[in-house]
């Protein structure tokens, strides 16, 4: 099966889960975050009252979650670039055993940090 896969979708499969994993954490602390001030501002109105002219019933509804995030967007788009950087050694070992050199993962991240 990997015969008719390129080099830059087994790149991207080796490597997909951990920057999912990355991905995950992120938009955990930032659902975090904004619970967290959420919560402070529902105290705050529960002891002073509410705000004039503040939307009522605005609950976590109002969070939309992209299933394609940008930051897995630029990184599916940094692996590609980075993959035509991999040696002919290196693509060996990825199609032997789907695994990417150690300096590819972190590579990525730099190349995606660029990508607008």
């Amino acid at each position: 099966m990997t015969e008719r896969l390129r080099d830059e979708q087994l790149a991207w499969l080796a490597v997909r889960d951990g920057l999912l994993r990355h991905d995950r954490r992120r938009i955990t602390s930032r659902i975090g975050a904004f619970l967290d001030r959420r919560n402070r501002r529902a105290a705050r109105e529960r002891v002073a009252g509410g705000r004039p002219g503040q939307r009522n019933g605005s609950g976590l509804g109002d969070v939309e979650l992209v299933p394609s995030s940008t930051y897995m967007i630029r990184s599916s788009l940094a692996v590609e670039e980075v993959s035509r950087r991999l040696s002919e050694g290196e693509r060996e070992r990825l199609r032997a055993t789907g695994e990417v050199p150690d300096w590819f993962l972190p590579e990525v991240t730099a190349v995606a940090r660029h990508i607008v």
